[in-house]
């Protein structure tokens, strides 16, 4: 009884000790694969961060617009970390940006424009021949009563980096959206801050 006992209990040590590795984001315990990403909870959060710091700037712009929301366009996120899995989440956040700014009451969202080229000017110059050209667009203040849709004033773009650093066992993913909000008409920077996720994967013992 007592060898059955023992190799019971040597055996749920190797278990314990080669188990899956786990990463850790704040206090919550989060599976190996998330270490690598960002999860829609953290898309959620990224986007009310964005809302926060932007406030300040949409309030000085929308008393700059006579009291009325601002407009602007969601331009391309450019992602520069090595993993493709920022590329496929770019509509899941997307989405939460346009529900975090559009919620304020403050901010209209246009889709116009949204993605697009990497380079900034590109897509800057290509939103003023869109809006030139298109005659859905105006710059009168009363568009909502002629049924036109008022330009796009404001592009928002982004860029997503990371930076991987090891210290025995424990890998640290620091991951940065950089971002800036652009003046269609001059490309002049209104508003940029830097948004950053920290994650931390452990491996187990024995590999894994």
């Amino acid at each position: 009884m007592n060898l059955k006992m023992h190799s019971l209990l040597l055996a749920s040590c190797f278990v314990l000790l080669n188990a899956c590795s786990t990463t850790r984001t704040g206090d919550r315990l989060v599976s190996m694969n998330e270490a690598k990403t960002l999860q829609a909870d953290e898309w959620t959060s990224f986007a009310n961060q964005l809302r926060d710091s932007m406030s300040p700037s949409v309030n000085r712009l929308v008393g700059q617009n006579n009291d009325q929301p601002i407009i602007l366009t969601l331009g391309n996120f450019v992602n520069k970390t090595p993993r493709r899995e920022f590329s496929d989440a770019r509509d899941v956040m997307y989405n939460e940006i346009r529900k975090s700014l559009v919620n304020t009451g403050l901010v209209r969202v246009s889709m116009l424009g949204a993605g697009g080229s990497d380079d900034v000017d590109t897509v800057l110059a290509q939103i003023k021949r869109d809006t030139r050209s298109d005659p859905e667009f105006s710059d009168a203040s009363d568009v909502d009563a002629l049924g036109q849709a008022k330009k796009p004033e404001w592009v928002l773009f982004g860029e997503i980096i990371s930076i991987e650093s090891r210290e025995g066992r424990r890998t640290q993913y620091d991951y940065a959206v950089n971002l800036r909000l652009l003046s269609v008409r001059d490309g002049a920077s209104v508003w940029e801050d830097q948004i950053v996720f920290t994650k931390q994967f452990e491996k187990g013992l024995f590999g894994g």
